[in-house]
C-alpha cells in the first residue's frame, strides 16, 4: 500500500542477467526503525516495473542491499541489521542463500559488552579479489571471502580479517567502511 514504506536503499544490478534488476530496501513508517523488506524491480526500455517482494527462508525481512562486482556471482547480498547475510539471485524466484557471521570464537577485547557482529554496512573490494567488509554494531570491521561464506547452520565460520574500533559506550550508531582504490579500507 502506499505510503506504507519508505526507501531506505537502493542496488542497481551490476553483470549479465542482474544488470536490468533494481533492488529497493524499505523501512516500516512508523515510529520504529524497523526493516520492511525489499522489494524488486526490473528496467526495461522506457519504464520500471515491480517484480516481486524479497522474501527469505527464515521469514526475515533484509533491508540493505548490495550487487556484487561485475567479477562475481550475478547477485545481490543483503543484510537487516542481524547476524545473517542474504545472497539474493533475482533470477531464481523464491531462494535467498542465508550466511552467519558468527565471530565469537575469535578473541575480542570488551566481548561480552561489544555483543554479536550486527551486520549495518556491507562493500566489495575495489579491486578484482573476492574480498568484502561487514561494518557492524559491535564496532568491528570484518572482511570476508565471498568463496569462503559458511551456510547459517554452520557455527563456526573464519573471516580473513577483524579490526576493531574503540567501542563507544553511549551510541547506538555503528561503524561504516568502505573500500577505495587498491584495497583501502576506510572506516
Amino acid at each position: 500500500k502506499a505510503g506504507m514504506h519508505a526507501v531506505v536503499d537502493l542496488a542497481f544490478g551490476k553483470k549479465g542477467a542482474s544488470a536490468n534488476y533494481l533492488l529497493v530496501g524499505l523501512q516500516a513508517n512508523d515510529s520504529h526503525y524497523r526493516p520492511g523488506g525489499s522489494a524488486l524491480f526490473q528496467g526495461g526500455a522506457d519504464r520500471v516495473s515491480f517484480i516481486r517482494g524479497v522474501r527469505t527462508d527464515n521469514k526475515a525481512k533484509p533491508f540493505f542491499s548490495v550487487a556484487y562486482p561485475e567479477h562475481g556471482p550475478s547477485a545481490f547480498l543483503m543484510n537487516s541489521i542481524d547476524e545473517i547475510l542474504y545472497q539474493y539471485d533475482p533470477r531464481i524466484e523464491s531462494h535467498c542463500s542465508r550466511f552467519k557471521v558468527n565471530i565469537q570464537n575469535i578473541l575480542r577485547s570488551d566481548s561480552a559488552e561489544r555483543g554479536p557482529h550486527k551486520v549495518n554496512h556491507i562493500s566489495f573490494s575495489t579491486s578484482h579479489s573476492t574480498l568484502f567488509q561487514t561494518s557492524g554494531t559491535d564496532h568491528c570491521i570484518i572482511v570476508h571471502d565471498w568463496r569462503y561464506l559458511q551456510p547459517a547452520w554452520k557455527d563456526y565460520y573464519e573471516p580473513v580479517c577483524v579490526f576493531e574500533h574503540q567501542r563507544v559506550l553511549n551510541s547506538e550508531s555503528a561503524m561504516a567502511a568502505e573500500w577505495f582504490g587498491n584495497d583501502f579500507l576506510a572506516s
